[in-house]
């Protein structure tokens, strides 16, 4: 089986963006997870998670 690809999402720390972060990680994807409060994508825990602070 061939590794799942990297996902990337904006807006990760709340909504949508989060629901969708939870969703892939669950599934077994390394997540890229971008979002202005940083404290918030930290708070998610998620494994193969990569967090950076963006302001988009």
């Amino acid at each position: 089986m061939a590794d799942k690809p990297l996902i990337a999402i904006t807006g990760a720390s709340s909504g949508i963006g989060e629901a969708t972060a939870r969703a892939f990680s669950a599934a077994g994807h390394p997540v890229l997870l971008m979002a202005r409060r940083l404290d918030r994508l930290q708070a998610l825990r998620l494994p193969n998670a990569v967090l950076k602070q963006v302001d988009v």
